[in-house]
């Protein structure tokens, strides 16, 4: 079954096997009858990677956001209220769009 997968998605064979062992090895995932397993600490850091990768990708907004505060001021004060919680995607367009502050 573990072969039929990893021939499936396209992998190569002998990758695919030795990335498996190292999980294993490091108790991310578990090899039972046919098939491999994620474990809970597997999941755990797939999960805190994407997490990274989102918090990299806000901190990105955020640089850009501040790059364009001298044309735009209201651009970087507007994005952080909106990454905090504190408006809503429809007011951030609106204090951007119109005369009047956001906040």
């Amino acid at each position: 079954m573990i072969d039929e997968e990893v021939a499936a998605r396209g992998l190569d064979h002998a990758a695919a096997l030795a990335d498996l062992h190292r999980l294993v090895l490091l108790g991310l995932a578990v090899r039972e009858t046919g098939y491999a397993r994620v474990t809970d600490l597997g999941t755990a850091i797939h999960y805190e990677a994407q997490l990274d990768a989102v918090h990299a990708r806000l901190g990105d907004v955020v640089r850009f956001a501040e790059a364009m505060e001298g044309s735009h001021p209201r651009l970087a004060p507007t994005l952080r209220l909106l990454a905090q919680g504190e408006i809503t995607l429809r007011a951030a367009v609106h204090a951007l769009t119109s005369p009047e502050r956001c906040g």
